[in-house]
């Protein structure tokens, strides 16, 4: 099911690459999206247009290393968990994985697949370079 901001996987398939598979290809089904190389995973992250946010390189994963957290969470009961897609940055599709609410047992986990905000689908190639900073820890 879809609509302009959102579409969700009736499957609720717990694998983190299929989702991002999913969202790759609605992204580009329905939004002029701008090429990029690679997916990168954050969580709780939400991007503020007025000001820059910062983000430890110890919290953005690559598909991989996240992959195991994300099959974790999809059998925790929740009865969603949103993967928010929030643009690009340095050539990577930045995405975040939102988990509204603590679990309730629910036996299907559905994961809402979430387009950009509207103010960044305005910016040139979605670019996040003056709204988020990926921080190297010392």
């Amino acid at each position: 099911m879809t609509s302009p901001g959102w579409t969700f996987d009736e499957a609720c398939n717990p694998d983190l690459h299929a989702q991002l598979r999913l969202l790759s290809e609605w992204l580009r089904s329905e939004l002029a999206a701008p090429e990029w190389k690679a997916i990168l995973v954050t969580e709780r992250l939400v991007l503020d247009r007025y000001s820059q946010v910062r983000v430890s390189a110890d919290a953005v994963w690559t598909p991989d290393t996240y992959a195991e957290r994300f099959s974790r969470l999809m059998r925790a009961g929740y009865l969603e968990i949103r993967l928010e897609t929030l643009g690009i940055l340095d050539s990577n599709l930045v995405t975040s994985i939102i988990v509204p609410g603590p679990p309730l047992g629910a036996p299907r986990t559905v994961v809402i697949l979430r387009g950009l905000p509207r103010w960044v689908c305005e910016i040139p190639g979605w670019s996040l370079e003056m709204y988020l900073l990926i921080s190297r820890s010392a």
